[in-house]
């Protein structure tokens, strides 16, 4: 098997990889890609704090996606952060794997690893108590003080209920096919090696083999485990060739017998761990990343200095070493002579301590607020932080120091920068610099961490990707897609059905928690430039589609290559989900080689459902887009009684208020103009018009003595008004403008007017826009389309709406005082 091949496995939302090396390269172009091509787009990946800047600082090529498709997160340990770990997770299944593979090239395609696989259901079994026990402790290696790994463990254990609900193995479990397991890390009072003793104790062993590519410089550790089991015969497995054998310590150690790997490794490696204790009833088997060194075993005096990860199986006697081609070896091959064995040549040891003098802490970007997590040791205050590039070029950016400093973590702003920066770094007053830091886009993350569309979400979006028109079928578009996202956010509520979880064990706040409107407004800082980026409240859902839908059809704003297309690719990559072939990795690396998918393929099946729905979509009425009006007041009405307006219903205001308008037919015919067939709302005084339709909406949602915008909730992360709710509210303040001028070119509705009027004013109040939000390119834009795609087929001069605008924006700036939020 390749290891590799098990990420393309389908039906999981999350993975959580762990590694002592990281090569990028191998991540992103192996790992990642398989993820993400199976439907898996939350990915965290854990290293060895001191490697990870090793290979930022110039050992492995920078990454390309990390801290936008994927958080990396560096892990501090006594010795070294060893465990191989890969643990994928879905609604109703769980996949564990531990191996003695790094995230490296030689890793993943190259080297002679072992590895070994437990898949679980929600059922309550052996395997899922494993794979518990793995989330157990791979999550404790995270801190959460980092805003966007928060969001990571809180989503994918919101999704997990089952998981939540497991009990952790501790010690032995039964698998479901009768056989024994375990789960040992390090951490325990008691080393992995000690563990192990104690599962293979009380039985006579009669061989213990043993494979590990390094080992202690007295073998030590082999020494204690052939003296606590007490094996009739040592069989040791090494690579000659590679000289990291200790020959001259086994000269006090006859009972052991070397065998020679070099047959087959076949040029390859061999960094497989194993240990195998065989006795009459059983083969206790052992294997993982633990080398047979005290620094990952253990010894009587102390658990380990590494953090490592081990699996231990029990399984019938005299079959691991057949199923693993070790007892043709034996059979061919005969043992090798002390004297046959090459000198030991110790590798030259790594820099650990200096790579983390070099670490310049852990960055992370919401929008334009920089945080820094500072560096455990750091030599010297730095004279400044360099914003880095993809390709490591400084960008010219200043950054201001902003309130929220302490003694750990420090907050900037950004300025001066139109594309969001990759890495940072420290420059110091004698002008060296640190090794770089990955900065970790918090706005990004929550972007692509979603789940894979069922088939009504992807017909849904097929249907937006095709549409042209503001139509009814976009409100029943949006019904299916919120009623998508419902279902996934079902049962969410981690501690909602296990009782022994203690509450001060429970994550305090689910995702960022809300505010409603009037402390969101409170506390909002100016509106910014911000790089760039896109502060989109519905980010990480299928509601963006509408949102992107609206936008593309007004021609507001630069639409990503992701939503010019049927369905989500990536923004700067259209081909970031990588094939899902690859033969040889350890070729592909080499060649530098990548494989790419091209855009999703809309299915037979989904194409069949869209056509049935086009074939049977009648052209609606008056009296259903009045219905449909009316059935969103009174949805908008519940939902304020109970505090909860979403972004969603925002989104929904907004679509509402485009449909009316397409279908409004002009306040005076013009002389050769042709009605389009959606105009079908005449602008009188009836029930039906659009001017009372559309004056109705905006009363419902800004009206009356406690009007819903003050229910609306938006996410804590957003410190300034997202875009899509300026959006919304430049649509608002559109359609109020356009309904005062169709009532004053109404003789029949001039009564209304001045109601009209106030409500307008009432609306600018409310929303309670500074003079730099409602100056802002969105909402000045959005006004901008709305009139080159309506105001003339609806009979109005376009230069009055923007001349209302820039009007109203300076009465409403006195007259905010007059509706107190």
């Amino acid at each position: 098997m390749k290891l590799y091949e098990r990420f393309g496995d389908k039906g999981f939302h999350t993975s959580i990889v762990t590694t002592f090396g990281i090569d990028f390269t191998a991540y992103e172009s192996i790992i990642l890609p398989r993820l993400r091509g199976a439907g898996c787009y939350n990915n965290l990946l854990l290293a060895d704090s001191r490697m990870l800047t090793y290979a930022l600082d110039g050992t492995s090529v920078l990454p390309r996606y990390a801290g936008r498709h994927y958080t990396i997160t560096p892990v501090k340990s006594n010795g070294v952060f060893h465990p191989k770990i890969t643990i994928q997770l879905g609604r109703h299944k769980g996949h564990l794997m531990i191996a003695s593979a790094n995230v490296t090239a030689s890793g993943l395609g190259g080297n002679r690893e072992l590895a070994g696989m437990v898949d679980c259901t929600a059922e309550e079994t052996g395997e899922r108590r494993l794979v518990a026990a793995a989330w157990q402790y791979v999550s404790a290696q995270i801190n959460r003080d980092q805003q966007a790994l928060a969001h990571q463990l809180d989503w994918a254990r919101a999704r997990t209920t089952w998981l939540w609900d497991a009990e952790p193995a501790d010690g032995r479990v039964t698998l479901t096919d009768g056989s024994i397991a375990a789960l040992l890390t390090s951490g325990d009072t008691t080393g992995i090696g000690a563990r192990y003793v104690d599962f293979v104790e009380g039985q006579p062993v009669d061989r213990l083999i043993v494979v590990s590519p390094y080992w202690d410089d007295d073998l030590s550790s082999l020494k204690q485990f052939t003296t606590a089991i007490g094996p009739k015969e040592v069989i040791i497995f090494i690579d000659c060739d590679k000289q990291l054998f200790p020959r001259i310590a086994l000269e006090d150690f006859p009972q052991a017998t070397i065998y020679d790997l070099g047959d087959l490794s076949k040029d390859r490696f061999v960094h497989a761990k194993l240990f195998v204790a065989e006795t009459a009833l059983a083969d206790h088997v052992l294997f993982g990343s633990a080398n047979c060194t005290a620094a990952a075993l253990g010894t009587p005096e102390f658990t380990s200095s590494n953090a490592e990860a081990c699996l231990y199986r029990q399984l019938p006697p005299k079959t691991i070493l057949t199923e693993l081609g070790l007892t043709k070896l034996l059979e061919k091959s005969n043992p090798r002579e002390l004297s046959d064995i090459p000198e030991y040549r110790k590798d030259e040891e790594l820099l650990l301590e200096e790579a983390a003098l070099r670490s310049p802490g852990r960055f992370e970007c919401v929008f334009d607020t920089l945080i820094w997590h500072l560096p455990s040791a750091m030599p010297t205050e730095p004279d400044q932080i360099e914003l880095l590039d993809a390709e490591s070029q400084i960008l010219p950016a200043t950054l201001s120091e902003l309130s929220g400093t302490s003694e750990n973590m420090r907050h900037y702003q950004i300025n001066g920068l139109s594309n969001p920066p990759s890495f940072a770094r420290l420059r110091f007053e004698d002008d060296s610099t640190s090794a770089p830091s990955i900065i970790t886009l918090v706005d990004k993350v929550r972007e692509t961490v979603r789940e894979a569309r069922g088939k009504k979400a992807e017909s849904a979006a097929a249907q937006l990707a095709d549409g042209t028109e503001e139509e009814l079928w976009l409100l029943e578009v949006m019904d299916e897609l919120e009623t998508a996202e419902a279902t996934l956010h079902e049962n969410t509520d981690p501690g909602a059905s296990r009782k022994r979880k203690q509450a001060s064990e429970r994550s305090p706040e689910m995702e960022y928690g809300t505010l409603d409107y009037e402390h969101f407004i409170a506390g909002r800082r100016i509106r910014t430039e911000g790089h760039g980026v896109s502060r989109n409240s519905l980010a990480g859902t299928e509601l963006s589609l509408v949102r992107n839908f609206l936008n593309r059809v007004l021609a507001v704003g630069e639409m990503p290559l992701a939503q010019q297309t049927s369905f989500e690719a990536e923004e700067s990559a259209a081909g970031l989900d990588l094939g899902d072939e690859i033969s040889d990795a350890q070729g592909a690396m080499e060649s530098g080689e990548e494989f790419f998918l091209g855009p999703e393929v809309v299915t037979h099946e989904i194409q069949k459902e869209i056509e049935r729905k086009k074939a049977v979509r009648r052209r609606a009425t008056r009296k259903q887009i009045a219905e449909t009006v009316n059935q969103f007041n009174k949805r908008i009405l519940e939902k304020a009684k109970l505090g909860g307006i979403t972004s969603f219903d925002v989104l929904r205001l907004r679509a509402v208020l485009t449909i009316v308008a397409a279908a409004g037919q002009p306040i005076k015919a013009k002389s050769g103009h042709t009605l389009t067939s959606l105009q079908i709302l005449p602008p009188d005084y009836s029930t039906e018009s659009w001017p009372m339709l559309m004056g109705r909406t905006l009363f419902t949602f800004f009206g009356g003595k406690h009007p819903p915008i003050r229910q609306v909730q938006i996410e804590k992360i957003h410190d300034q008004m997202p875009d899509d709710i300026l959006e919304c509210w430049a649509t608002c303040f559109w359609a109020s403008q356009i309904c005062t001028l169709a009532i004053n070119s109404h003789d029949k509705l001039a009564f209304r007017s001045q109601r009209m009027i106030d409500l307008m004013q009432k609306i600018y109040a409310l929303t309670s826009l500074r003079s730099d939000e409602l100056n802002d390119g969105i909402v000045i834009n959005v006004i901008s389309q709305m009139n080159e795609r309506f105001a003339d087929r609806l009979g109005l001069d376009s230069s009055q709406v923007e001349h209302s605008h820039t009007k109203i924006i300076k009465e409403s700036i006195m007259r905010a005082s007059q509706y107190p939020r």
